[in-house]
């Protein structure tokens, strides 16, 4: 294996393999982690079932996405010297791009064709918080909004906006930077602080990775990795107050695994298209499976057979909106350069 240093751990198809299995982590979540009624189940004991156990332990995609995050922007930015504002300037946009193109085209059917309306979902001051939603920042303020799986942007709003701080510390003070990765855990237990410090430390931990040397973890073999992997899975049922340290192992260790497994070519290629699609089904699945067309989605009542539907749609759809996109960026950007 490779052990030069300046090969990163992740390639590009490694991190899209990653965000493929992150994608269907969570629509399985989102999907059965609720006994809902809606699909068969098998009872193991007590109060658990086996559907919705697999459906609870896939919530680990949210620290995926967030640890991948970290890790991409600190690759993206290796050796480099970051200009906050020119940073922002080039994340926000394309943040904001992706976010608003899905918001402007589901939102108004959710409106108009299924009559879900502002009042219902706000209440009052409809305007405000329907504005505040479109900058991605309601649930900053403790509202669900209209899709309320799009939480997700206001923490990684955040994290871009601490970024450029976090990656000069790491480089000027590398020390600093790798004790505040030790301590973090820590706070996670705070009440006030425990859902924010959830997802900075998967973050954190990705950037940490990306700055060590590839030779790092080329000691660590597939054998010790799998290993691990069991056992934290195992662990984190059981876990607690200790779950955003486990999933952020687990972060780890789906990393290491990743990077050192030799799957089959066809495989590869089918996690890395739902990688490139994970964005686009992120802010558009609810609508699918949850306010538009809960009965057809769960007509079988079979587990599998609403996975597996939920996702083809969901890829269909997207392959379509990506399309559209890609044409609609490219006309944006010809303009944002005439201007700037």
């Amino acid at each position: 294996m490779n052990s030069d240093s300046s090969v990163p751990l992740l390639s590009k198809s490694n991190s899209l393999i990653l965000r493929g299995g992150g994608i269907i982590m969570m629509l399985i979540h989102h999907l059965f982690y609720v006994q809902n009624g809606l699909y068969d189940d098998v009872h193991l004991f007590g109060d658990h079932y086996l559907v919705q156990e697999i459906g609870i332990f896939c919530k680990l995609c949210v620290a995926l996405f967030v640890f991948l995050s970290g890790y991409g922007l600190m690759i993206s930015h290796k050796g480099k010297e970051i200009e906050p504002l020119k940073f922002y300037k080039h994340r926000f946009k394309k943040l904001y791009f992706n976010y608003w193109f899905i918001w402007l085209i589901f939102v108004p059917i959710g409106v108009f064709v299924f009559h879900r309306t502002f009042s219902e979902v706000y209440g009052s001051h409809v305007l405000v918080k329907a504005g505040l939603e479109f900058l991605g920042i309601y649930n900053l303020l403790g509202g669900l909004g209209y899709n309320p799986t799009w939480w997700f942007y206001s923490c990684i709003i955040v994290l871009y906006l601490l970024f450029p701080f976090l990656e000069k510390i790491n480089r000027k003070w590398p020390y600093l930077f790798a004790s505040a990765v030790m301590v973090l855990p820590l706070f996670a237990f705070l009440p006030v602080v425990c859902s924010f410090a959830r997802y900075l430390l998967p973050f954190v931990v990705g950037m940490w990775m990306a700055s060590l040397p590839r030779e790092t973890f080329d000691r660590i073999s597939i054998e010790q990795t799998v290993i691990t992997l069991f056992g934290l899975a195992v662990v984190r049922d059981f876990s607690g107050i200790l779950i955003p340290i486990v999933d952020t192992l687990l972060c780890v260790g789906l990393a290491l695994f990743v990077s050192k497994i030799k799957a089959p070519t066809w495989m590869n290629k089918v996690f890395e298209s739902l990688g490139k699609h994970s964005m686009n089904i992120f802010l558009f699945h609810t609508f699918i499976f949850y306010y538009w067309f809960t009965d057809i989605v769960y007509a079988t009542r079979n587990p599998l057979a609403i996975f597996v539907e939920l996702i083809c749609i969901c890829w269909g759809v997207s392959v379509v909106i990506e399309y559209v996109k890609k044409k609609v960026w490219k006309s944006l950007c010809m303009v944002d350069n005439r201007l700037f």
